[in-house]
């Protein structure tokens, strides 16, 4: 064998290793619709069973029933609390309740120009509009902060190891195998 051939089998090699360390996501579901998806390389903050303090671990591999991590390895379904905050998108409610807050800012503004500016009256806000301001504000921090913190899995709510040729797969970039969680 000369030497482009070792080459080209070191490549393929390589380049298969890579390949299959990509094959399984941990996914985390809430009827059917993916919330978050976790590969190598990414870091999982959760808590199991029992434990109040969230640990901080870095995956470094998955297979059919576990997660294993860089101090443990811990079956996936023994996760009892798992933090997804930077994960997932925004729900309708938590947009609505930012446009909420937003309005709730913008109003008495608005009645304050349009007072001076419109009517050259004295600066003032309507009592009707204050007390809406504050409905639509406070309400609009009840929907965009009222969600808690952790995912939970139960009834609706699961947490999944799936495999390539599964429909909630999704191909993402690559973590970067360099950093590690800070504890």
């Amino acid at each position: 064998m000369d030497n482009k051939n070792v080459v080209l089998i070191f490549f393929l090699l390589v380049a298969g290793i890579g390949a299959t360390a990509q094959q399984r996501q941990v996914v985390v579901l809430k009827k059917e619709r993916v919330l978050a998806r976790y590969q190598v390389g990414d870091v999982l903050a959760f808590a199991r069973a029992g434990d109040k303090k969230i640990q901080l671990q870095k995956i470094l591999a998955l297979n059919d029933t576990s997660v294993m991590m860089n101090l443990d390895t811990v079956a996936y379904y023994r996760i009892r609390k798992l933090d997804i905050r930077g994960k997932r998108k925004a729900t309708f409610a938590e947009r609505l309740g930012a446009y909420m807050m937003i309005a709730g800012v913008v109003l008495p503004l608005a009645d304050l120009i349009n007072t001076t500016a419109v009517q050259h009256e004295d600066a003032s806000i309507d009592e009707g509009v204050a007390a809406t301001s504050v409905a639509m504000f406070s309400g609009g921090a009840l929907l965009f902060f009222g969600k808690g913190k952790y995912f939970k899995p139960g009834r609706m709510r699961r947490i999944l190891i799936v495999e390539k040729d599964s429909p909630f797969y999704k191909v993402k970039p690559a973590a970067d195998p360099l950093l590690y969680p800070q504890q």
